[in-house]
């Protein structure tokens, strides 16, 4: 893949000069449930959980529209997106329309085009000793968020990788807490390859 060739050494979270970037950020939410029940609570409760307004969509349903408005800089922005995958414990939500700067359909000079994708799941990994857990075989639920563009404007390829981190870190402390876990900052799980600008997360 496009990503693979232009990141070398860290194809997870970097961009090509194509327009293309992808990036995959998976955090320690500690043993909080089962992934069933902590997903259950990230669909139903996403006013609470993302950290930018949802508009109407306080649950997720599939095929159901959604206007978010993530902030990016000082610029609060329109994300129209859908549900195109549902399961009992994962979501992908599809870009229809995101212009974080200039004018859809005419000149956008930063945002993710048509057919964009954000992926969140929660699942049970094992075996994270050194990462607050006291023994290898220990049990922790984790979130990951998972997005891939093609096609995305050079300020959008260049900087979304970073600037989803701080988002998305948020978002996995609010679920944290939302589920009655007690970490008042969720670790990155660091075991994934990450570019020099993340290695504060810990």
């Amino acid at each position: 893949m496009l990503d693979e060739i232009y990141a070398t050494d860290d194809p997870v979270n970097e961009t090509d000069p194509s327009g293309l970037y992808s990036y995959e950020y998976s955090w320690d939410l500690g043993q909080v449930g089962t992934p069933l029940t902590v997903f259950k609570y990230f669909s139903t409760h996403l006013h609470s959980v993302f950290p930018f307004t949802t508009g109407t969509c306080g649950s997720l349903y599939l095929g159901e529209h959604c206007d978010f408005h993530p902030t990016v800089g000082p610029v609060k922005t329109d994300d129209h997106l859908h549900v195109s995958y549902l399961t009992s414990d994962s979501v992908t939500l599809e870009v229809t329309t995101w212009c974080q700067i200039g004018w859809a359909g005419h000149a956008c000079l930063a945002g993710d085009p048509k057919g964009s994708t954000i992926h969140f799941l929660v699942y049970t990994l094992t075996g994270l000793e050194g990462l607050g857990h006291q023994c290898a075989g220990e049990k922790t639920d984790v979130l990951s968020q998972i997005a891939n563009s093609t096609g995305a404007g050079i300020f959008t390829n260049r900087g979304a990788p970073m600037l989803a981190l701080s988002t998305w870190h948020q978002q996995a402390d609010n679920l944290e807490r939302g589920v009655g876990g007690k970490t008042s900052d969720v670790p990155l799980i660091t075991t994934l390859s990450s570019p020099p600008t993340i290695l504060g997360y810990h």
